[in-house]
């Protein structure tokens, strides 16, 4: 009796507060309406302009596009530099370069510094269906050498994002490994950098004298690609074993 007694009062307890809270929002409209216009006020006097982005630019991946502006342009900042990287040819040419697939947005600031104009660009960048072109018609070609090499192997090289799969089957488990030897020191090939820019998030002043961006590396450089090993060995396994018999 005295544990349901307890019982009771906490539930009555309970419900008389949420009873109080909901009516302190019922019976007073005009404190929730006054809260709401004195936040209003706030934001007004404190935030002249939300700036969104006004145009859309697409650009490839490992790919460049080159902006002539009518005004010069004196600050930049990029959201997500790992995106895009922004590089400045004195104040009216500016360049995004795609690093990475995805989108960000680059604000730039133009004309008179104490009137500055905003423009505030959506990057995206695609993939670079060239990239995967290049890659198969390379990867075609190693495949064809390794099966020069090894005539009594038969490789296939498979390229799938940023992966090799080597299919096939190895004359023997040492020609297995020295065929995926030499198709992993290809595979390694890294990208090479980017240039170096101004970009790297945050805001940043432009001079009349912005750095380049380094070349690309040449075409037959390709995105590192991880060695996937799908080769088969033709065969019986054996295993010696030494039995000692005990009488």
């Amino acid at each position: 009796m005295i544990h349901n007694q307890f019982f009771k009062d906490r539930i009555l307890g309970t419900t008389g507060v949420l009873v109080a809270m909901l009516a302190t929002q019922v019976l007073s409209p005009g404190t929730a309406s006054a809260q709401s216009t004195s936040l209003q006020q706030k934001v007004n006097s404190l935030v002249e302009e939300v700036v969104t982005a006004e145009i859309e630019v697409e650009v490839p991946r490992r790919r460049s596009k080159i902006l002539r502006m009518r005004e010069g342009v004196f600050r930049a900042a990029v959201a997500d530099p790992s995106i895009v990287e922004f590089v400045a040819f004195g104040t009216n040419e500016v360049e995004l370069i795609g690093k990475e697939t995805g989108s960000t947005t680059v604000t730039l600031w133009l004309g008179d510094e104490l009137a500055p104009k905003h423009l505030t660009l959506l990057v995206t960048v695609t993939k670079d269906d060239a990239v995967d072109d290049r890659r198969r018609l390379e990867y075609g070609e190693l495949a064809a050498m390794l099966n020069e090499l090894f005539p009594n192997s038969r490789i296939q090289l498979f390229p799938v994002a940023d992966k090799l799969i080597v299919r096939g089957q190895a004359r023997d488990e040492a020609e297995a490994v020295e065929i995926l030897s030499i198709v992993r020191e290809n595979a390694a090939s890294t990208a090479g950098g980017f240039g170096s820019g101004i970009g790297g998030g945050g805001v940043n002043p432009i001079g009349a004298g912005g750095a380049a961006a380094q070349p690309f590396p040449d075409g037959s450089e390709l995105p590192a690609s991880n060695v996937i090993d799908m080769l088969s060995v033709p065969g019986e396994k054996q295993v010696m074993l030494k039995v000692r018999i005990a009488e």
